[in-house]
């Protein structure tokens, strides 16, 4: 019984000792710019600057932010993101969405992302896909996002650069 309770002693000094010494994940934020094109189909948004009808296809600019987490042992990237855009500038449109991602990065640069898009004429479900290329210390993304709601489905390209944002200590 002696023997049993030293080994067990043993074995969680020697548990929570491993456990201090282990490395922590490390975060990294970036924004950058965004621009694209977006598929409508049937969906036609309010445009707030004419009133008009928009065409199928509109233009996207605007801003992207993300915080990735970098595990400690090397595995996926888990990734949160936000997307602000503005569309239909071409058309004499204004058009706003936001869109917030939660997703996961391979080492190769493959992303995928799931969460809520917000537009003024309601929420809805986007999915994105894409891959982040690395060009000296500069990420570019190029991203394929669906985004569904009720029915409707549009779909958008959009591409950009980030760069990592200076963490407050």
């Amino acid at each position: 019984m002696h023997y049993t309770n030293t080994v067990l002693m043993a074995v969680m000094v020697l548990a929570q000792t491993a456990g201090a010494q282990e490395p922590h994940s490390r975060v990294r934020s970036t924004a950058g710019p965004r621009l694209g094109v977006t598929y409508l189909g049937n969906y036609r948004p309010p445009n707030l600057l004419t009133g008009k009808k928009l065409s199928s296809v509109m233009t996207q600019f605007g801003w992207h932010s993300e915080q990735a987490v970098f595990p400690f042992n090397g595995g996926p990237t888990l990734v949160v993101e936000e997307a602000f855009l503005v569309g239909g500038v071409e058309q004499q449109a204004l058009v706003p969405s936001v869109t917030f991602l939660v997703g996961v990065r391979a080492r190769s640069g493959l992303e995928f992302g799931l969460g809520p898009n917000l537009a003024l004429d309601g929420a809805a479900l986007a999915f994105a896909a894409g891959k982040s290329f690395n060009l000296g210390g500069v990420s570019i993304p190029v991203d394929l996002a669906v985004v569904s709601s009720q029915g409707r489905v549009r779909t958008t390209l959009l591409l950009g650069y980030a760069v990592e944002t200076p963490h407050e200590e």
